[in-house]
């Protein structure tokens, strides 16, 4: 059966696109606390499956676990180098300020 306008018209069915509006699933604090999870328990370095046991996931091909790894890349507060998780400026600002201020203005000025 074709589908059809009100006036009897065929239409034709485009393929949805991917958006290319790229946003973060999780909030800043729930991301603030992968990059704790690192900076504390791993020193600043974790292997993804030593995050994903710290942040009590039982895998690291868990759907909601890379979404959130990947809600904290976004907000510049983790890198990959070579595999492993590391804690950014940005999130070592947050984490472990020299001043009072300076973990505010880390939250608040974009990565």
């Amino acid at each position: 059966m074709a589908n059809t306008n009100s006036s009897g018209a065929d239409i034709e069915k485009k393929p949805r696109g991917i958006s290319g509006t790229s946003y973060p699933y999780f909030d800043l604090d729930s991301c603030v606390k992968v990059a704790e999870a690192i900076h504390t328990q791993g020193g600043g370095s974790a292997a993804s499956d030593q995050l994903a046991a710290w942040l009590d996931y039982s895998s690291t091909k868990s759907g909601t676990y890379l979404t959130r790894i990947a809600a904290a890349r976004q907000f510049g507060l983790i890198e990959s180098v070579n595999g492993v998780l590391a804690v950014t400026e940005r999130g070592r600002t947050i984490l472990a300020p020299v001043m009072p201020e300076d973990s505010v203005n880390a939250r608040v000025t974009p990565s």
